[in-house]
């Protein structure tokens, strides 16, 4: 599991970064150092630059873009993430396809600069700032030959917009972190759910002079997540959502008694600040035999996730 922040947070004093990593690369990556990628569209170009987040001045390029060859190969990638879905696994033959479609999407998007400078970095950190026309594409599946961007990075994205954005209140984290893990929160038909919030649970709840967890199953209602998911830093949700597709607004987590949804989330603006990161597995839990991932879910669903 990784925490994946949508922009590089400064360590609190006395909180260990190993706290949130522990894998064999701590000693030698930069944790507080992040790449940036900045990619937009101009005309039938990509623009596109690469960068560390001290350096005042950087060079960008513009490579050829064909948007209906990028399209072509993102639902090749819908596709196999649908026949993965059907089987309940990602078995070695369709990993291998996966593999070749998301690395022609590496060499169709990133120039040999980008692309190098991606395989010789040294911080762990990769913020991908893009205009909402590029949020469709899959950019953390991107495969370099040897491993996804996903798993060399910790990845977050930042889209530029000209959706109007509600001002949102900073939130200031403070020794001890709290989080808050909620779980198969309205129909009790999610035991895996259950089994990863006592492994969640049991990982994390070590240390409490640094991060507090508390966790909930079962009877969950909206009211209980709109009095108190303000009063924590890092929310881990795992149950059902519902997508309506006439009306994403409406969508939302579901819970014993309704939807936290867009609505309720508006009506919540302007008092104490949400948490720092909430972190959504949910994907489809809801789904039924016959639905699957559809062409221009990702521009639908950028409505309910601004």
């Amino acid at each position: 599991m990784r925490f994946i922040f949508p922009a590089p947070i400064e360590p609190l004093p006395g909180l260990p970064w190993k706290f949130f990593r522990n894998d064999s690369r701590m000693m030698t990556k930069n944790h507080l150092a992040s790449l940036l990628l900045d990619v937009s569209i101009k005309q039938d170009k990509l623009v596109i630059s690469i960068s560390d987040e001290q350096t005042p001045f950087y060079q960008y390029e513009e490579i050829s873009f064909d948007f209906k060859e990028i399209e072509s190969l993102c639902a090749e990638v819908r596709l196999l993430l649908n026949k993965s879905n059907t089987s309940g696994r990602l078995s070695p033959g369709l990993l291998q396809e996966l593999k070749k479609s998301c690395l022609l999407l590496y060499d169709r998007l990133l120039s040999a600069r980008v692309k190098s400078r991606l395989k010789n970095a040294d911080c762990e950190n990769l913020v991908i700032r893009m205009d909402d026309r590029l949020v469709f594409i899959p950019w953390e599946l991107l495969f370099n030959g040897e491993h996804f961007i996903c798993l060399a990075f910790n990845v977050g994205r930042r889209v530029i917009t000209t959706q109007p954005l509600t001002d949102q209140l900073q939130r200031q984290p403070r020794l001890p972190l709290k989080m808050l893990i909620l779980a198969d929160s309205s129909e009790n038909d999610l035991p895996a759910a259950r089994k990863e919030v006592l492994g969640i649970r049991d990982q994390l709840d070590c240390n409490r002079e640094v991060l507090a967890v508390s966790a909930k199953t079962g009877h969950i209602t909206v009211d209980y997540v709109t009095r108190n998911i303000r009063d924590y830093d890092f929310v881990h949700f795992a149950g059902h959502t519902d997508y309506e597709e006439n009306r994403p607004l409406l969508s939302g987590w579901r819970l014993s008694n309704g939807k936290f949804s867009t609505p309720e989330i508006q009506k919540m603006q302007g008092g104490s600040p949400f948490p720092l990161l909430i972190f959504l597995n949910s994907c489809q839990s809801a789904q039924i035999a016959s639905e699957q991932v559809k062409d221009g879910y990702e521009q639908k669903c950028f409505g309910l996730v601004h």
